[in-house]
């Protein structure tokens, strides 16, 4: 099974406009059908649909359009998983085909043919939800086809953190700052901030702060997105000007910007493996976006590679902490 380990940068992509109700879909055929062939589905592709069926059924009658876009999500990530196993999940292989051009640096998510199988797709799975009154659902693409495709980098900072990191106002807000600041500086739309910690002692008077960032639907490998950021990484203090302002102005300090550096993301396929059992739904990363009117969403936790053993084991898992936490 191929993996593309994407080595890289910073930051992100896909968040596409919410359309006001989902009872007009695009039609899912052709370029937009790849995941309309259904006849011979492989053993994940069944999978996926049973842990859906699971999902889905804990709304009852009642029309919840939160656990509907949250259990097509995860539903998708199944698929987009699934769409790896190259002698089983033949077809998948047109999903594969175009994530492909993404991991290759060729193309972004949201310009796929996959995104946009993903997005009529979901759309007709979300309509046929509570016998028919999903229509009746905001749409929102960005978060019902996540890129599986993911750049995480790791940003270093020195100075005060812990009065900031104990009250979560003061955290959020300088998580959107750094937010924004990288999104402006790559030339992308979204920052999902997955965790900020101390590293060490708290009780230093200096600490330094370890701040992990992720890009969905980009790779390392796409030119526009490495040239940004190099001059990114070569000169951090020069772009994260919102982020050192936010920190003066809750800590009177002034912030020390270390260094950014690259990390590894999870294999272009394995963002989200495909489950198999249930468990409750725990917590789930910040998402910070670069956006005046920024929301706070949660994502599913990533995992490294593989389909197999405790990995596929987790299945519906992924599933329901979509349902419960990835919308919010």
């Amino acid at each position: 099974m191929m993996r593309l380990c994407v080595l890289a940068a910073i930051a992100v992509s896909l968040v596409a406009a919410q359309t006001p109700r989902s009872a007009g879909c695009t039609n899912a055929t052709g370029v937009n059908g790849l995941f309309e062939n259904t006849t011979t589905p492989c053993a994940q592709q069944t999978q996926c649909t049973t842990a859906y069926t699971t999902c889905i059924s804990q709304g009852g009658n009642t029309v919840n359009c939160t656990l509907a876009q949250g259990c097509i999500a995860a539903r998708m990530a199944c698929l987009f998983a699934a769409s790896d196993n190259t002698t089983g999940c033949t077809g998948l292989n047109q999903v594969k085909l175009s994530l492909l051009t993404v991991a290759s640096g060729k193309a972004t998510f949201n310009n796929t043919d996959a995104f946009n199988s993903c997005k009529a797709t979901a759309c007709k799975w979300l309509n046929s939800t509570f016998s028919g009154a999903g229509t009746n659902c905001t749409l929102d693409y960005g978060k019902l086809c996540g890129s599986p495709i993911v750049v995480v980098a790791t940003l270093l900072f020195q100075g005060n953190f812990t009065a900031i990191l104990a009250d979560p106002v003061k955290r959020k807000a300088f998580a959107d700052a750094i937010a924004k600041d990288i999104a402006k500086a790559l030339g992308v739309d979204v920052v999902v901030i997955r965790r900020m910690f101390i590293a060490g002692s708290r009780r230093q008077a200096t600490q330094t702060l370890v701040v992990e960032v992720e890009v969905p639907g980009v790779s390392a490998s796409n030119a526009a997105f490495a040239a940004a950021f190099a001059a990114l990484a070569a000169n951090p203090a020069a772009f994260l000007t919102s982020a050192s302002a936010v920190y003066t102005s809750l800590t009177g300090q002034t912030l020390t910007i270390l260094k950014i550096g690259t990390g590894t993301s999870s294999a272009a396929f394995s963002k989200i493996p495909v489950p198999t059992t249930a468990r409750p739904a725990t917590s789930a990363p910040t998402t910070a976006r670069p956006t005046t009117n920024s929301n706070t969403t949660a994502r599913p936790a990533t995992h490294a590679p593989g389909t197999s053993g405790s990995v596929m084991a987790s299945a519906i898992a992924a599933i329901v902490v979509a349902a419960t936490a990835l919308l919010f």
